[in-house]
């Protein structure tokens, strides 16, 4: 996949190669229990400068990036809910001298909820991002590999939420809350594998974008245009007016390059252009 060099402006294929590279590194960061939890922003942040330079994909994968967001937006603020059941629940037992597990369970079972359905979210999302840079063999993967990965974790904490719902109308004592620890433990692993394994799957779709945007190397006829140089030292005035004289009948027309030749100092210049832009000639409309 080629594309023109925008002037003017950050090149957004760099845009989009820096939100994905900024997805692989928070996805591995969220491998970590809770050092995951908070730099895992780098996701969010990844998946907009994605979306920033989708253009480059056209309008299609544009519509489809912005999806992306919607869904990493829905995922975060599920997150959030559920923590602030859980933070709120903590508040209520500092400084307790004893606790019943329902009223852990109460807030727990909503936020396991939350995070799984979170996780979905965030697996469509990163499919929808990885998508335009895998071959058409692995596109077919990648949903496959969607569907197992979320399985997998919804098993997990289903699992984990029947085996914490045991300990309900018990109290928190010394001999159980090991119990209640390895619970936790299962939940933080399962989420630690799926933030891996998405993480593979980027780091293979950013390395996939790094050949496929590439820029086409310029032309004669463009190197003016992106180098433009200040001064021609080593070329005569005579072969200045040659050169020109030759250009000229090229002015009026698009060449192959898209690009429209000043007829007074013989630079390149967008099609569109209505002056030179090196030297500030009017060209020929």
């Amino acid at each position: 996949m080629n594309y023109p060099k925008h002037q003017g402006g950050r090149d957004p294929s760099h845009i989009l190669k820096t939100g994905l590279l900024m997805i692989v590194v928070g996805l591995f960061i969220a491998v970590v229990p809770g050092l995951g939890a908070y730099l895992s922003i780098l996701i969010l942040i990844g998946i907009i400068f994605a979306f920033l330079g989708s253009k480059v994909l056209g309008k299609r994968y544009r519509r489809n990036y912005a999806i992306a967001i919607l869904l990493i937006i829905v995922m975060s603020i599920l997150e959030l809910y559920g923590l602030a059941d859980v933070m709120t629940l903590m508040s209520s037992l500092y400084g307790a001298t004893s606790a019943n597990y329902s009223e852990i369970i109460k807030a727990i079972d909503p936020f396991i909820f939350f995070v799984a359905i979170a996780y979905v979210l965030l697996a469509g999302s990163l499919t929808i991002i990885a998508y335009p840079f895998m071959k058409n063999i692995n596109k077919a993967f990648l949903w496959i590999f969607y569907f197992l990965t979320v399985i997998i974790v919804l098993v997990d904490f289903y699992f984990q939420m029947n085996q914490l719902n045991q300990l309900y109308y018990q109290s928190v004592t010394l001999n159980n809350v090991g119990q209640f620890t390895t619970i936790s433990n299962y939940i933080y692993y399962g989420g630690s594998a799926f933030y891996f394994l998405w993480g593979i799957v980027m780091a293979v779709a950013y390395a996939n974008s790094r050949k496929m945007l590439q820029p086409p190397i310029p032309s004669p006829g463009y190197q003016n245009y992106f180098y433009p140089t200040e001064t021609r030292s080593s070329q005569s005035q005579e072969d200045n007016n040659i050169n020109n004289q030759n250009n000229l009948a090229r002015t009026s027309t698009p060449n192959q390059n898209n690009i429209s030749i000043c007829p007074t100092c013989g630079a390149a210049n967008p099609i569109d252009a209505r002056f030179c832009q090196k030297c500030g000639q009017q060209l020929k409309p």
